[in-house]
């Protein structure tokens, strides 16, 4: 194989580890990326959702009813605390059921809906109460409909949060195995690469330089008139090959040269 072609050869294939750790660097940025995206839109985004519902259902609802019992409110406050609360929880429940949904969350949401579904009779009572003024309607609605209405909403709520924090954490962990994953490959690739510039020094120190230092020494020996030397890499069959085999040729005209003149010297002496 000609140097030119052992040296495209190393190129070649540094060629190939270089756009092989550059696409692997980009894959493993952009899906871990894309993980962190999904987090970020599909766990904690729906979290401060499902925080917001919750706090509604909490606060302008049951906090709400009971602070207007207690004259803390009154009844105009609590009935538009009330609306802005189910208005808040429309728009915020709706906006979490547009996201990616696993299939746990979509049975966890269905329940949701069932039971804000059932409660939806209690909160339109509550609404008439507050709205009329009616404040032994209010003590009754407390006493008897008010938890049983908004404690299994909470709780459905409750489990889509917990499921949102083990989701996150599973998609990190999921991210945290593929960054490793990559990190094993672009080592082997890294280890192939090294082994490829090793292969491309060796390749110019012994083909190239060394064989060029050797023949430097038989060129300067024979230009001085030491036609005795052995010109090295005159058998080889590349570009350096080649330049022996001239530079064994000019060795042999000298040698023919210096026999020539040996012989017109002795010729010379004779007469």
């Amino acid at each position: 194989m000609s140097i030119k072609a052992k040296l495209f050869a190393s190129l070649a294939v540094l060629s190939a580890v270089v756009c092989i750790l550059v696409t692997a660097g980009y894959a493993t940025l952009a899906t871990v990326d894309a993980k962190i995206s999904s987090i970020v839109a599909d766990r904690v985004v729906p979290l401060s959702q499902l925080k917001l519902v919750a706090d509604q259902y909490a606060v302008l609802i049951v906090d709400n009813a009971h602070k207007v019992r207690a004259g803390t409110f009154s009844f105009e406050e609590g009935a538009a605390n009330m609306a802005a609360a189910e208005q808040l929880i429309a728009e915020q429940w709706a906006a979490y059921q547009a996201t990616s949904l696993t299939p746990d969350e979509e049975i966890l949401v269905a329940a949701a809906n069932q039971v804000m579904a059932i409660a939806e009779p209690a909160m339109a009572q509550l609404r008439t109460i507050l709205q009329t003024g009616n404040m032994s309607g209010l003590e009754t609605f407390i006493a008897d409909t008010l938890y049983p209405a908004i404690d299994p909403i909470s709780t459905d709520v409750s489990l889509l949060v917990d499921l949102q924090v083990d989701v996150a954490r599973a998609e990190y962990a999921g991210a945290q195995s593929l960054f490793g994953l990559m990190n094993i490959a672009m080592m082997v690739v890294t280890v192939i690469g090294a082994t490829a510039i090793g292969l491309a020094t060796l390749v110019i120190v012994r083909t190239v330089s060394g064989r060029l230092s050797g023949m430097e020494k038989a060129l300067v020996a024979v230009a001085e008139g030491d036609y005795s030397v052995d010109i090295p890499s005159a058998g080889d069959r590349d570009e350096i090959g080649r330049i022996a085999r001239a530079a064994e040729t000019f060795r042999q005209n000298g040698l023919k040269v210096a026999a020539m003149t040996e012989a017109e010297a002795a010729q010379s002496l004779a007469v």
